[in-house]
């Protein structure tokens, strides 16, 4: 896997936002980076959990000193990219940079910065020795999206999407053998979705990873009123939260057959009522397939 280029002006800027999420009472690391992600984007998630070993190392402060905290990021990251891998080295060189008696007072933070700095090229090191993720391979031909060459399907923004310049033309969507996960919400953009073909290999789809138009009536998934997933071969079926009654699976088209043969269990969760519909589906498989509510 490609490196992360230590870059001091983001790291500073990113501790910055990150101290600022701690003092709002974040203090555990999974809310923390699910806020910090949602603040600076996906790009952040490499840094932060070397950020967040600084930020919990850090002596307190009353005041967040960027240039101090840019000035030591840019030293303490130079000597560890140069070798300087020890805190003992780096202190030396700080303090023949500053005097020992200005080098003795910021010790505290030389010691967070370097905690930190550890971390990210600690953390770079096993993104190296990492495999390259594999490349999604997808072709358009007609109203036909082939999508495969990984074992997951990630969701794309809008703008991100590799297929955007064909989301309204396409109906038919062909996933290829060897994908394993369908992530929430991946074709949620193609809202002209008639058939769907799913191999034997997928054990996981996420929530309205698909949208369903017949008739000029557009379905989410299972119909207006339910939604379907797949957890590692467990049809899931749960009430659309834009409807307020139970659901029904009376509206929209039986969307799930295509997972007929990667099914095995189904479970109905709160407010979700089997109706005729679902019984003739049950009734179709090849196999006894146990229902749990």
């Amino acid at each position: 896997m490609a490196s992360i280029a230590f870059n001091p002006k983001l790291w500073t800027h990113a501790l910055k936002i990150g101290a600022i999420y701690v003092q709002r009472g974040i203090n555990n690391f999974d809310d923390w980076s699910k806020t910090m992600t949602e603040n600076l984007g996906e790009k952040s998630k490499p840094w932060q959990a070397a950020i967040w070993e600084m930020l919990k190392t850090m002596p307190k402060i009353d005041k967040f000193n960027d240039k101090q905290i840019l000035a030591l990021t840019e030293r303490i990251g130079g000597l560890y990219g140069q070798s300087t891998t020890n805190l003992f080295g780096i202190a030396k060189a700080i303090e023949d940079d500053l005097g020992t008696e200005n080098a003795q007072k910021l010790f505290p933070m030389i010691q967070a910065t370097y905690a930190g700095i550890q971390k990210f090229f600690d953390d770079q090191k096993q993104r190296e020795a990492q495999p390259a993720p594999e490349k999604l391979r997808w072709k358009v031909e007609g109203k036909t999206l082939t999508v495969g060459g990984g074992r997951e399907i990630p969701f794309y923004r809008y703008g991100e999407l590799p297929w955007v310049g064909s989301v309204n033309a396409i109906q038919h969507i062909v996933i290829e053998e060897g994908v394993e996960k369908i992530s929430a919400n991946a074709f949620s953009e193609c809202t002209r979705l008639e058939l769907l073909t799913i191999p034997a290999s997928i054990k996981t789809i996420g929530d309205f990873a698909f949208r369903f138009c017949y008739c000029g009536n557009r379905d989410v998934n299972g119909g207006k009123n339910v939604i379907w997933s797949l957890d590692d071969g467990i049809l899931t079926f749960k009430k659309n939260p834009a409807v307020r009654n139970a659901a029904d699976c009376s509206i929209g088209v039986v969307s799930w057959r295509a997972v007929d043969k990667n099914i095995s269990g189904v479970k109905l969760e709160r407010d979700v009522i089997p109706d005729k519909k679902f019984f003739d589906w049950r009734k179709s498989l090849s196999r006894d397939v146990p229902v749990s509510m």
